[in-house]
């Protein structure tokens, strides 16, 4: 195994799945490398502290910036740039002068979900799987760069409320959205399915467990009538995928479906090889919005 590889699997092994803070002169330059990459592959998300000035100008600005997914520099530079000082831009939103950013050396990191999923293989002996998941970093993830303007400090007496930059993402409905989520709350509850508001469109979400009684899913399915169907599926869960894609076709020939989650993002051909209609990788939410961005969400279930 290559020592980058290597200390890629390390690193993803090591980081925890809360906040935690790091120092980034203690990590060597291979690691710094690999830290890099796996946010961009949307693996780990991190929250760093820039510090910057601009010419002219008294004030000196921190911001903190969160990071995950695959970006570019100019993609950065212009989400700092929008949440500088008014008085820092011109009428046309550009910088009055030359400015300086230097990246602080105190930074937070944490594993996203997609991160716990592919430790979880790396647990189970599939170090392999795990790699082509984090190279692959051009096909993975949606941008997500928020600068956040924390204090602009002039004589340590000047303070200005924080501003949050948003990309430029579609808007979805966040209450329960994440199918994990209302899959938790309803099995509290003692239920094993649950109807959430997904990106504006009603869903009937239903747990792993599904197998267990294939007689309620067909009921479920057939009474609730979706149009798409959605499968999200981990690699140990492929080939469950691969015989539920095949019974949902039996039970309803004229639906969509669509897979996803960390097995698809990685390998996308076994998605059409098992029968979906369309394979999601990365972000979900933002690729479902995309799927059904030409017809009205209301006429969809």
């Amino acid at each position: 195994m290559e020592p980058q590889d290597e200390a890629l699997l390390k690193m993803l092994f090591s980081l925890p799945e809360k906040w935690a803070e790091y120092k980034w002169d203690d990590f060597t330059d291979t690691e710094q490398k690999v830290l890099k990459r796996i946010v961009a592959a949307g693996l780990v998300e991190e929250k760093i502290w820039l510090h910057c000035k601009m010419e002219g100008f008294k004030d000196e600005v921190q911001f903190q910036v969160y990071r995950r997914g695959d970006y570019t520099q100019g993609q950065l530079k212009e989400a700092i740039i929008k949440a500088m000082p008014e008085k820092w831009l011109d009428t046309k939103g550009r910088t009055r002068g030359k400015y300086d950013c230097k990246r602080q050396n105190s930074f937070q990191a944490r594993l996203t979900d997609e991160g716990a999923l592919a430790k979880h293989d790396y647990e189970n002996e599939k170090p392999s799987f795990v790699l082509h998941l984090a190279k692959r970093v051009s096909e993975l993830g949606v941008i997500r760069i928020c600068a956040e303007s924390k204090r602009v400090i002039e004589n340590d007496q000047i303070r200005v409320k924080p501003k949050r930059i948003k990309p430029n993402l579609p808007k979805l409905r966040r209450d329960k959205c994440h199918a994990e989520e209302a899959i938790n709350e309803q099995i509290k509850k003692g239920k094993k399915l649950a109807k959430i508001p997904l990106s504006g469109i009603d869903a009937l979400v239903f747990s792993r467990e599904y197998n267990k009684n294939l007689g309620d899913l067909k009921k479920s399915l057939i009474q609730f009538n979706p149009k798409v169907a959605g499968i999200s599926a981990m690699t140990m869960q492929a080939s469950d995928s691969k015989n539920l894609i095949k019974l949902i076709r039996e039970w309803k020939s004229d639906i969509t479906i669509v897979v996803g989650g960390i097995h698809f993002t990685a390998l996308p051909d076994d998605g059409l090889k098992y029968g979906a209609d369309y394979v999601i990788t990365g972000e979900g939410e933002i690729a479902l919005h995309n799927l059904l961005v030409d017809g009205p969400p209301k006429d969809t279930r």
